[in-house]
């Protein structure tokens, strides 16, 4: 197949799913999760698709940013080996994929429920490094770094302000039984979500 039937074949096949989901509810969000003072979370956006006013499937990517710390151990002078500190720029870019109920109960205020994947690429150092006085807690070396996929179950709320606009709160935990600093056990999430149709 050529490049120009590809392309010819994606936009008919966009356009199909665009004409299909007219009569469905579509949601857009942007969303934080784990947000701190210093500039680490992580920032995205959503897209949601209902095929029945309570079921959804929705996806999510985000930029992530956090803190890594790591140590340098000097032999001299002997006897007493001198160690260093330093703090460096830690970037990845979660995904997420899931299915969502949504307890329609009549109210402004609607209990949601999900399970589905998480991903998150092997992070990426940027910056330079910072020398500081002391870590908090066990230094991180580059082997430590992964590309990581787990199982996730989500519980929140959405509150809607209108017809169209809401505001969503959650809790993520995934189901992997190890936590590393760029993807957290259990996270909690923030969005503003806008109803499309």
């Amino acid at each position: 197949m050529s490049p120009r039937s590809l392309v010819a074949t994606g936009i008919f096949l966009l356009l199909s799913l665009t004409a299909s989901a007219a009569d469905h509810p579509q949601r857009v969000s942007a969303f934080v999760v784990n947000p701190g003072t210093d500039g680490t979370g992580s920032a995205g956006l959503m897209y949601s698709y209902g095929w029945t006013p309570r079921w959804s499937a929705e996806l999510s990517a985000a930029q992530q940013q956090n803190r890594a710390y790591m140590q340098l151990r000097y032999r001299f002078p002997v006897p007493n080996p001198q160690i260093i500190f330093f703090e460096r720029r830690l970037n990845s870019y979660p995904t997420s994929a899931r299915i969502v109920y949504r307890a329609e109960n009549g109210s402004r205020l609607t209990p949601i429920f999900g399970a589905g994947v998480h991903h998150v690429n092997m992070p990426q150092f940027s910056g330079p490094l910072r020398e500081i006085p002391r870590i908090p807690g066990v230094p991180m070396v580059e082997e430590d770094l992964e590309e990581r996929t787990s199982g996730e179950v989500m519980a929140g709320f959405e509150w809607r302000l209108t017809g169209r606009l809401g505001v969503r709160a959650s809790v993520e935990r995934l189901l992997n039984s190890d936590d590393v600093v760029y993807d957290r056990a259990t996270k909690g999430a923030l969005a503003l979500s806008w109803r499309l149709r």
